[in-house]
């Protein structure tokens, strides 16, 4: 459960990230005054000489952006709804709790189903973050 726990609280904090994207620099600047950040929900820019950070959230999180951008936001998605939806499957299903009667086959089947969302969850995930990470590269 700490494995799993920990790995949700990495991937929450990996998808709240803004950098998942950095350029060297503004394609806009040519002597590298700014840099830019781009996140899956945001991107942002540094300016060098007034030390400052501006980021633009978009209205719409589907509208004029790349499928890939879109579908990997869709895989984030689905990957915390997974994922948190494992957690009380676990929970019910471990020996020392007492929310579901103590027959074995019971407990078993839901860490069983706890664990395939986990791994469906982590599927997911690793699938968006590699596509995006191939995207990043081309």
């Amino acid at each position: 459960m700490a494995v799993g726990g920990l790995g949700l609280l990495f991937f929450a904090l990996c998808t709240g990230t803004d950098c998942w994207r950095q350029d060297a620099k503004d394609p806009y600047s040519s002597v590298g005054l700014s840099s830019r950040c781009r996140g899956l929900w945001s991107e942002c820019v540094f300016d060098n000489m007034a030390n400052l950070w501006t980021c633009d959230i978009p209205i719409s999180y589907l509208s004029e952006h790349s499928a890939a951008l879109v579908i990997t936001r869709a895989l984030v998605i689905v990957t915390g709804i997974l994922c948190l939806g494992a957690v009380p499957c676990l929970i019910a299903g471990m020996k020392c709790t007492k929310l579901i009667s103590d027959q074995v086959h019971q407990k078993y089947k839901f860490s069983l189903a706890a664990g395939i969302l986990f791994l469906l969850g982590g599927l997911s995930g690793a699938i968006a973050v590699l596509w995006y990470a191939v995207d990043t590269v081309q």
